[in-house]
């Protein structure tokens, strides 16, 4: 199912991005990687920064950038080698697209291309969006939907206060489709390690 492949997307993301954190903290926990001035990095509303630290009461506050939690040393018993990546998650909450690739932007910056398109492909945003309706309005077509269809090509269409059709075939498709990118952003992160 599509919410079904989101929280598997969810977890891989933020279980990658740990473990690159983790291997090779040289260059990627430093979280200060130039970034590409992208809108898709942004969220969509004031609405998802909100719901982002709701849903994490342990994401780092704008502005704590350079601070880590003495809990996390704690938790870590003071031993930060190869624990970079268990110890910076708490920055990011990993539960909105923008926030995964933020987390990513952070690291790898704009320098790893790979990587870059990996994340940002188009993909990522149909399963966002269409997750996003089915859990957050029953389907029902809202004006977030409205915009996520003006913006992002190829989703099902549908009118405002309408249902969002989506039908086997298509859901289908997606997620194979989306199978696929995953396994592309695993592959360019293995790679970003081993040539780092």
């Amino acid at each position: 199912s599509i919410t079904s492949t989101w929280t598997a997307f969810e977890a891989m993301a933020a279980d990658l991005w740990e473990a690159a954190l983790n291997i090779h903290p040289q260059g990627l926990a430093s979280l200060n990687a130039p970034l590409r001035h992208d809108h898709k990095i942004r969220p969509r509303k004031e609405q998802d920064r909100e719901y982002d630290s709701d849903q994490n009461e342990n994401v780092q506050k704008r502005g704590d950038d350079k601070t880590i939690l003495l809990r996390k040393l704690h938790d870590n018993d003071y031993d930060i080698q190869h624990k970079m990546g268990s110890i910076l998650k708490y920055k990011y909450s990993f539960n909105t697209l923008w926030s995964i690739r933020k987390a990513y932007l952070d690291a790898f910056g704009a320098g790893s291309t790979d990587v870059y398109n990996a994340i940002m492909d188009i993909t990522f945003d149909k399963l966002s969006a269409l997750r996003n309706v089915i859990v957050h309005n029953a389907c029902i077509c809202d004006a977030d939907y409205i915009h996520d269809q003006n913006n992002i090509g190829g989703l099902p269409k549908a009118e405002k206060g309408c249902k969002v059709n989506i039908n086997g075939s298509y859901a289908n498709d997606l997620l194979i489709v989306n199978q696929g990118y995953c396994k592309q952003l695993i592959q360019c992160v293995d790679n970003w390690i081993n040539e780092h």
